[in-house]
């Protein structure tokens, strides 16, 4: 094999009849033989044991999750869990870890805890959890979950995703930034640099996939920039479906007249876009920022800068001539997962 290959055994291939060791004989080593020399398929025994242990491990490595400095298992389905056994359920958050008090094998289902409180109990087929907080226990770590995700997806366009492996994807909505609004001279000498718009708020959702489910993607598009004087256009949500259930981020608001738009709604809110530039002098304005890292800027005597990646579009500038707002950026969505390498 140039590579390893988990999924072979050594000997499983061969014609002779395996040969097994007691548990008293695998733990006493090649003593068993005494002395006479060990047959090949006593070897091959050992070897056969070996890969099937190095399989069973890397099967469980997509599942494992970093705890502070410890790796803990996801809650997983059908499984029989030992006595203070301890997995990370994502659902419930990163400061909450599940530990075993009774013993047992979990349902078949996902569980679901709808209001997750430290030191309660959970019943889960026949095991029941402690809900712990990390930090509280003395035996705990005192830091956060971490999830071991080394793979991203990227989705700008609207369509399906299908998962490519089987477990917990860790995913990002961002809705579409508000277009910006166009400058204005309200009156002979004052001008006013239009609002920009407000940033796509920001979703994100823990969900166990198997290989091939699909999901519905909707992405949110950046609200057009406002004509001379006129407002911007609120950004869209971005939506993710997976098997009835929807995620969704809200759109920023559109810039107006020297007000910025409002951030969309989300699990972190977006940033408002700034308002433009007052001005009762002779001279000209700048239109305001838009919302977010990737919100558009504006100058002088210049239209505004279109956002990127769900930020805001700059409002346009005020002065003799009035400038356009820019577009808000696109939402999108990021689907993580560990991929075997």
């Amino acid at each position: 094999m140039s590579s390893p290959d988990y999924s072979k055994v050594w000997s499983s291939g061969s014609s002779l009849t395996p040969y097994e060791f007691s548990d008293a004989d695998y733990l006493k080593g090649w003593e068993v033989a005494g002395s006479i020399p060990p047959a090949r398929t006593q070897f091959d025994a050992l070897q056969r044991n070996n890969d099937l242990k190095t399989k069973d491990l890397n099967s469980r490595v997509a599942s494992i999750e970093q705890y502070g400095d410890a790796s803990f298992m996801l809650r997983q389905p059908s499984t029989a869990y030992a006595l203070g056994t301890v997995v990370y359920l994502p659902s419930i958050g990163a400061a909450l870890y599940l530990e075993c008090t009774i013993p047992g094998t979990t349902d078949s289902g996902d569980l679901v805890i709808s209001t997750p409180t430290p030191n309660t109990t959970v019943s889960d087929g026949t095991v029941v959890w402690t809900i712990k907080k990390v930090g509280t226990d003395p035996n705990a770590l005192t830091r956060e979950i971490t999830p071991a995700f080394n793979t991203r997806d990227i989705i700008t366009t609207s369509g399906t995703y299908t998962a490519p492996v089987t477990g917990w994807y860790k995913i990002t909505l961002k809705g579409g930034g508000g277009g910006g609004a166009g400058g204005r001279r309200t009156s002979y000498p004052e001008s006013s640099g239009g609002g920009g718009g407000g940033e796509g708020g920001t979703t994100t959702a823990y969900v166990q996939m198997t290989a091939g489910d699909t999901a519905t993607v909707v992405i949110g598009a950046g609200g057009t920039g406002g004509g001379q004087a006129t407002s911007g256009i609120a950004g869209g949500s971005t939506n993710v479906t997976i098997a009835g259930n929807t995620y969704t981020a809200g759109g920023g608001g559109a810039g107006s007249f020297n007000a910025g738009g409002t951030g969309g709604t989300g699990d972190i809110i977006g940033s408002a876009g700034d308002g433009g530039d007052v001005n009762t002098g002779s001279g000209a304005t700048a239109g305001g920022t838009g919302g977010g890292a990737g919100g558009g800027y504006c100058q002088r005597d210049n239209n505004g800068t279109n956002g990127t990646a769900g930020g805001g579009g700059a409002g346009g500038a005020g002065s003799v001539t009035n400038y356009n707002g820019g577009a808000g950026g696109d939402g999108y969505v990021w689907f993580e997962y560990f991929a075997t390498i």
